[in-house]
């Protein structure tokens, strides 16, 4: 284009535009053009977002003179694009930032002396004078919609780089032949600057814990800050509770303005198709997280053949069909894309969980594919190798939760879901899961039906582990009662409802009752099969602990051999049958024998559930056992501690467990003279005891003499001092 000459502003000449046809005869009158060409400029402030405008700046500063800003809606484009203008301006001779592209000749009709009044031809004189401008340029246009429609007037407006603009756009959605920056929620430390810039919060777990819900979407970050500015009578522990109980969108800013009416302003369904509405709803009860496409696919594109247990094709798209819909909501801006991995932000799913609650046929899918994950999770190994799913079946759970569906399926899917996090010791979350699924089964089936006693039955085994015996009988009875009716005296089920009360017998040192339940157990299931394994294990223990060590030995090695063929050398559950034989060599002084099976309990302990989960933390108990026995009190120390410590994170203070470390340590400490230091650990342990056991329970004997004897040094100590 031959250029012609330009004074302050005052402009001679025409330019050429791509894409449209300009009068190249026309003069221009003589008209002064401001610096900046739109009345407004956006926001001039931000906090942080530092790493995101330098690579905007690198990206503009390239060859490339067009930048695409994308993102999700409230991710704060809008601020890093109206930022970005107003730290370039003394850099600039000319700069505008236009709200969409509907306000681009809105801005410049006066600034630029529009004269043409037909719109297409005031479009077109705009562009003209605008290309003929000299100097550096740079436009910002926000929030550009509906790319299809207008794409006419985009191209020709992006045409303006030939003439030495820089353009940033944003948008929701993508835009051809344009350079996209995708703007991602803000860091964790942007977002607690922006946070804590309008209300401090000292607790920063806490607020990271707000933050973490809020995904650091940066809309919704500044409005939970100045939501808990302007009211005296929300705290960020009332806001977190709320976040937690599925109440985000209820929570209000003002009288008449709620995060509900924050969401809707932002988002809207109007221009999807069905096929993405029903992609959207299905990827609300997954996590808001980064998932590959393939295991996206196996989610959402997969069921299950009734007939076979095969997988099979839910929607009638292929593969490439379902990867065009996640492209294509992708484009339009409600989901991001990182490599091969796709996320809905927290955010989006709200509006969609608030506005466009999913039925339960559309998501039943989902759940059908996260029974065949939960298939087999009674077996320890299985739930502890589901503990990656975890953050999945959470989501789905909450979302059950906000739709009130009460099913089988659902009961079925809690009730695996509790025993996952039974077998990682979290009870707290196991139990309401657990008393969800007792409450449908009796409402579908009724009282008398077995699917309610196996109900019983799991909840019991949960109150079992947590503690709470006077519970278990209860439930534990009512399951045997529904099973001997349903089933008769002589079925496996009955029988296990047989070794499970037994059990808490002999926890509770019912031995007679206890044993006769055992044996009546074994007379009925089959000799080789686990649940027999359980009951020889189980009356082993018995026996050690009535001192009949001959018999004990003779079952646990039955048990052993019966887990050695069924479930291999290295399960948690045979690593329990390896401690318990040593348990009983060290009970007799055999201490050679009990510390090989101590140590191969403990290697397949640490390598199969962690070192920091409490059956890892009984084989450190039971090695500083031994090794105090052995008169190695420096390793028995490490082990006492490492097991109390596990204990009291994971399981509580007020935990039968931990009360049983307290009152090992506490012996250990007595044994070598520290009375003082043991007083507070034997204390702890009679306290947490005497809530559960009666006075003559052997554990509570035992914590007895030891504070007696505590007691009795600690007075001679006294007395000596005294007398000095």
């Amino acid at each position: 284009m031959q250029g012609n000459t330009e004074i302050n502003g005052d402009i001679y000449g025409i330019g050429v535009v791509k894409g449209g046809t300009v009068n190249q005869n026309l003069i221009l009158p003589e008209h002064k053009v401001p610096t900046q060409l739109t009345s407004k400029l956006g926001k001039d402030t931000i906090i942080g977002r530092e790493t995101e405008l330098k690579e905007i700046d690198k990206r503009l500063n390239s060859s490339n003179s067009l930048l695409l800003i994308n993102g999700i809606g409230g991710i704060g484009k809008s601020t890093i694009a109206s930022y970005y203008l107003h730290s370039q301006k003394e850099k600039l001779d000319y700069y505008g930032f236009f709200e969409g592209v509907d306000s681009f000749l809105i801005e410049l009709r006066s600034r630029l002396d529009i004269k043409a009044e037909k719109e297409q031809d005031a479009f077109m004189e705009a562009l003209t004078k605008l290309s003929a401008l000299k100097g550096n340029k740079l436009l910002v246009i926000d929030d550009v919609k509906d790319t299809e429609e207008n794409q006419d007037k985009i191209e020709k407006i992006l045409a303006l780089e030939n003439s030495g603009y820089k353009i940033l756009l944003t948008s929701r959605e993508e835009i051809e032949d344009v350079e996209q920056y995708y703007l991602d929620v803000l860091s964790i430390d942007d977002a607690k600057r922006l946070f804590n810039s309008i209300y401090e919060v000292e607790d920063e777990i806490l607020l990271e814990e707000i933050l973490e819900y809020l995904d650091c979407h940066a809309f919704f970050v500044e409005m939970t800050a100045k939501t808990l500015k302007s009211k005296r009578t929300l705290t960020p522990e009332l806001i977190k509770e709320k976040f937690e109980n599925g109440e985000f969108s209820t929570i209000k800013r003002k009288r008449k303005e709620s995060f509900n009416d924050y969401l809707n302003k932002l988002f809207s369904f109007d221009e999807l198709d069905d096929e993405e509405i029903l992609m959207l709803k299905q990827l609300s009860v997954l996590p808001s997280i980064e998932i590959e496409f393939e295991e996206l696919e196996y989610i959402l594109n997969m069921s299950q053949n009734n007939d076979n247990n095969e997988l099979i094709h839910f929607h009638k798209n292929d593969s490439e069909d379902f990867e065009e819909i996640l492209i294509d909501i992708c484009e339009k801006g409600w989901i991001s894309s990182i490599g091969n991995s796709y996320k809905l932000h927290q955010i989006v799913k709200e509006y969609i969980l608030s506005f466009h609650r999913p039925t339960f046929k559309e998501i039943e899918i989902v759940l059908d594919i996260y029974h065949i994950f939960l298939n087999g999770v009674e077996d320890i190994e299985i739930g502890i190798s589901l503990k990656s799913k975890i953050k999945y079946f959470e989501a789905l759970y909450k979302v059950l939760e906000l739709l009130n569906i009460e099913n089988e399926k659902v009961a079925y899917f809690s009730s695996k879901f509790g025993l996952i996090y039974q077998h990682l010791d979290d009870y707290k979350k196991a139990k309401p899961m657990y008393i969800k699924a007792l409450n449908i089964h009796k409402k579908i089936f009724g009282e008398i039906h077995f699917e309610t006693a196996r109900a019983y039955n799991n909840l019991a085994t949960l109150y079992m582990d947590m503690g709470i015996y006077e519970e278990v009988e209860l439930l534990y009875m009512k399951s045997l009662e529904i099973r001997e009716e349903v089933f008769g005296i002589s079925h496996p089920d009955t029988a296990n409802s047989y070794t499970n009360l037994a059990e808490l017998y002999r926890i509770n040192g019912r031995y007679t009752d206890a044993e006769e339940l055992y044996v009546k157990s074994l007379s009925i299931l089959d000799s080789s099969d686990l649940n027999s394994a359980i009951n020889y294990n189980n009356l082993a223990e018995l026996y050690r602990a009535e001192g009949k060590y001959g018999k004990a030995e003779t079952l646990y090695r039955k048990a052993i051999k019966i887990r050695e063929t069924l479930q291999g050398v290295n399960h948690p559950d045979i690593a329990t049958n390896y401690n318990n034989l040593g348990i009983l060599y060290y009970s007799i002084g055999h201490y050679k024998k009990a510390k090989p099976l101590y140590e191969k309990a403990l290697r397949i302990r640490e390598e199969v559930l962690g070192t920091n989960h409490p059956t890892t933390a009984t084989s450190y108990n039971t090695l500083a056992l031994l090794y105090e026995a052995l008169g190695n009190n420096k390793k028995a120390e490490v082990y006492y501690l490492k097991d109390l410590k596990i204990n009291e994170e994971i399981l509580g203070s007020e935990h039968l467990t931990t009360a049983e470390s307290y009152h090992n340590f506490g012996s250990f400490l007595c044994d070598n003279n520290s009375f003082e230091k043991a007083l507070p650990y034997i204390s702890k342990s009679i306290e947490v005891w005497e809530k559960v056991f009666p006075s003559n329970h052997p554990n509570l004997i035992s914590a007895y003499q030891w504070l007696n004897k505590i007691k009795k040094k600690l007075n001679e100590k006294k007395i000596t001092k005294i007398q000095s």
